[in-house]
Order: structure tokens, then sequence, then C-alpha cells
């Protein structure tokens, strides 16, 4: 049994995204009879609403310890709140490890902050950490490319390989994720052990229940969206507004619509701007404020149809794909054609109609229209999940972190010897 500490600054009831790949990892590493404790900051300190049914998406095994942070200035100088409770999971951090004997210490990034925590903790302790990559930490800006995205990328061109220099296991959602840093830091021999593993799905998730106001009305073929909407997501949407436009008279008489839920108050260019400059405002509906995740499983399983829309970047993973199988209904989605979650749905077209995207496809729009007009006809339908899918249970990439920490183990007693 190992004994891991995760530190995370986000936790339940807070439902920002990198929220679940920690939560959904320490479910499944407890599941797998280990001994898991969160070191998280308090949810008094967070800047977002509380999303309370997700605490029961916890397993009750584990161990959270909560800190406090500074509250955020006004003006709002410094948000991120793995800056504002820094000082306190640093100090809360070395007490536990000095007091219990933890074999690990795991530190999901962004927060791309709290990644500096792990070579004081090594040097102090002696524990040794992994770094996990939820996004990269130095990325493509190209689509907002505005001050505080800039700072943030010269500012992790200095930091990144600090906090990579003495990590034992750089862990990410997918190799594209850090393998960039890597190879930025480090010769190719002297690479740290890495694990590839995606965010997976935990399915005690779709055991809970809750009651779901829908944002739609009975008589609408409502096809979802939920989630955040990417500046690198905006292509795949450009394109997909102008197969709409000259079919809207159709696809309102047939009362189909488009919800966009949860994308978020982001400064680029939004789903609503998209929609007035194609003229399909009456078709296409953005709700940006997030919903809690049980309400959006609701939302997903309630829908005549889903839509999921990728990014231009290749590593770009996608974690709802496993939620919108999961629903059982109709998929259409964009993805680049390299990335794993293309590959992933490539297996799946039963289940989800598939439209790829790479620079040297020419006719991508004309593709994706063929590939709008063979989903329509399907909404409503109930799909049978993939079968093969239950290899991307969260435990099973859980299972991969393990043989890394132990492989980190048997070295360490092998050079003891």
């Amino acid at each position: 049994m190992l004994k891991i500490l995760i530190i995370y600054p986000h936790w339940p009831p807070s439902n920002l995204a990198g929220v679940h790949r920690a939560r959904l990892t320490a479910n499944a590493l407890v599941k797998l009879g280990h001994d898991i404790s969160v070191l998280t900051v308090d949810e008094a300190f967070y800047e977002e609403k509380p999303d309370a049914d997700l605490v029961k998406t916890v397993h009750p095994k584990i161990t959270v310890y909560k800190t406090q942070a500074k509250k955020v200035s006004k003006p709002r100088l410094f948000g991120d709140i793995g800056l504002r409770a820094y000082k306190q999971l640093k100090t809360k951090a070395l007490e536990l490890l000095n007091t219990q004997q933890f074999d690990f210490v795991w530190i999901p990034i962004p927060s791309f902050y709290t990644a500096l925590l792990g070579p004081y903790l090594k040097r102090k302790s002696g524990v040794a950490y992994g770094i996990d990559y939820i996004d990269p930490w130095l990325r493509d800006i190209s689509g907002r490319a505005n001050f505080r995205a800039k700072l943030s990328n010269v500012v992790a061109k200095f930091l990144e390989p600090r906090a990579l220099k003495t990590v034992d296991i750089v862990s990410g959602v997918a190799e594209g994720y850090y393998m960039p840093a890597l190879k930025r830091t480090f010769k190719k021999e002297n690479y740290p052990a890495t694990v590839a593993f995606p965010y997976g799905y935990d399915a005690d998730d779709y055991k809970q229940t809750v009651k779901t106001n829908l944002p739609w009305g009975r008589s609408e073929q409502a096809i979802v969206y939920a989630g955040a909407f990417l500046p690198n997501s905006g292509v795949f949407l450009e394109a997909l507004c102008k197969v709409l436009q000259p079919n809207l008279e159709t696809i309102e008489r047939q009362k189909i619509k488009f919800y966009f839920l949860g994308t978020g108050n982001y400064p680029h260019k939004r789903v609503t701007a998209y929609a007035n400059e194609f003229g399909l405002s009456t078709i296409i509906k953005e709700i940006p404020e997030r919903r809690p995740y049980l309400d959006i499983l609701n939302c997903l399983k309630s829908a005549s149809g889903i839509l999921v829309l990728g990014s231009t970047e290749v590593h770009y993973t996608a974690s709802k794909v496993f939620q919108a199988l999961l629903a059982e209904r109709p998929i259409l989605s964009v993805f680049h054609a390299e990335s794993s979650a293309a590959q992933l749905l490539v297996q799946t077209a039963h289940a989800a109609t598939l439209q790829q995207w790479s620079p040297s496809i020419t006719d991508f729009e004309a593709q994706l229209r063929t590939k709008l007009f063979t989903f329509l006809p399907q909404l409503n339908f109930k799909v049978e999940k993939p079968e093969f899918l239950e290899q991307y249970q969260t435990i099973h990439g859980a299972k991969l972190l393990v043989n890394a920490i132990e492989g980190l183990k048997k070295e360490e007693e092998q050079s003891c010897a």
C-alpha cells in the first residue's frame, strides 16, 4: 500500500475542470487500496460558485486537509489560488510530510505555481514528487495573445525548468502535454519517469442523482455542448456556423437548437458572437455560467444529441468525450486528426459521428456538412456505450501511476542495498 499526498488547491465543492483530474485519480487510487490524502484550500477562498452536490462524488476514505489563502485583492491583481495560498500550502505540506510517512507527493497543474512546491518539499523531507500536466504550462496563446497570457508564458519559461529539475515522475493527460517541457529541460538520457493517462471516468459518478432544470423546452430537439469553449475551437465552430447558415429555416422548422452550456466568461471570441455573425442566434444559445457537474451529466443524458468540439492543437484530449459517450446519446464531434480523442472516437462509429481536421484537409467544410446531416437524423435515439470504454475508467490510469511510483521505490531500495 502506498501513502500518497495530492496537492491541488481546488477540490469539491469547486467544479473547475482540473478538480476532476485530482478527484478521479484520488478516488481510483483509494479503490486500488492506497492511502490517499489531499491538501487543498478551503472553499471559502474560491472565486467560483460552489457545487455542493460534487462532494457526493468524493470517496469517503480520502483524507482532506484544507488551508487558508489570501483574499483576492481589489483591483484583482493575483486571482490564481496557487499564488494566493502558496505559503499556506507550503507550510502545511511540510508539516504533513514531517509527521506522516508519505511515499509520494503528486501535484496536478494548473495552478502552475504549486509545481514549485515539489522541489522544496523534496529537499526538506526527502519525499519524491511528481507533476501532472492537466494543461501545458508553456502553451500556444495565438488565440488569446493578451497581456496576461503573454506574461504567463514569460514566467513559465523561467519557472517550469525549476519545478522539473528534481522531479521524479512527470504524468499528464497525454504525452503531448508534457513532452515539450521535458525536451526543453533535460537531455533525453536524463528524462524522469513518465506516465500518460486520460481523465477517464468513474462509473460511480453516473449512479448519483440530482434534480435538473433543463434549459430547453419539451418540444425542442436540444444538441448540447458542455464545458469551456476554447479559443482554438473557434475554427471548428465557425465552420459549423457556415454549414448551418444556408439550412437555418429547415433546422428551425425541425425545432433543433444548439445549447452551449458552461462555456465560461473568457476574453476571446464567444459562442454568441459567432451565432450573431452568421445570423444563427435563433438556433444557437450560449449559457456561459458553469453548471454543477452532476447537472451537466443529466443535461447530456436528456439531450437529443451531443456536440463535442476539440482544438486545432494536436495534444488536446477533451475529457468531455467520456461524458458524452456515457450519456448514450448521438454525438457529433470535431477533433484534430492526430489527437488521441480522434483516435478514440474512430473506434465508436456506431456511437459518434466524427469529423477530423488537419491543416491539409482542403474540403473540411464540405466534409463537416456531410457529417452534420448524417448526425441530425440520429437525434433522440439511444446509443449503447462502446464495450471497450471500460478500459478508460480512471482506475486503469491510476494503476500506471502506481507502477511508476513503485518503480521509484524499488530503485531507491536497490541503491541503498
